[in-house]
């Protein structure tokens, strides 16, 4: 599953790509494309691609929401009890970035 993520070069193609491999695999799929999330891959699109790896350092300390109505995993919900987690996977490789 890492391969395609590897070509993706922008945010949107990436989060297609999530959308794609939790909508046809269903939830257990989705649970382990949040531990592939954690891992090296995210944090290589935004070391291989200059002009998202301004774009997250660029957000400072600011809390990243992902807010989709229809997503309480990957955003909040629409309402904020979602889990997040897209957010809190960006937040971490922003401050790996930084050091």
């Amino acid at each position: 599953m890492t391969e395609p993520i590897k070509f993706c070069s922008t945010a949107d193609e990436f989060a297609e790509f999530s959308i794609f491999a939790s909508d046809q695999e269903g939830k257990e799929v989705l649970a382990d494309f949040g531990t592939l999330f954690s891992g090296d891959e995210v944090q290589g699109q935004f070391t291989q691609h200059e002009e998202l790896h301004d774009l997250l350092l660029s957000t400072g300390d600011a809390k990243l929401n992902e807010n989709r109505d229809s997503d309480s995993y990957w955003g909040d919900g629409g309402v904020g009890k979602g889990k997040n987690m897209l957010g809190q996977i960006l937040m971490q490789v922003r401050e790996k970035l930084r050091n």
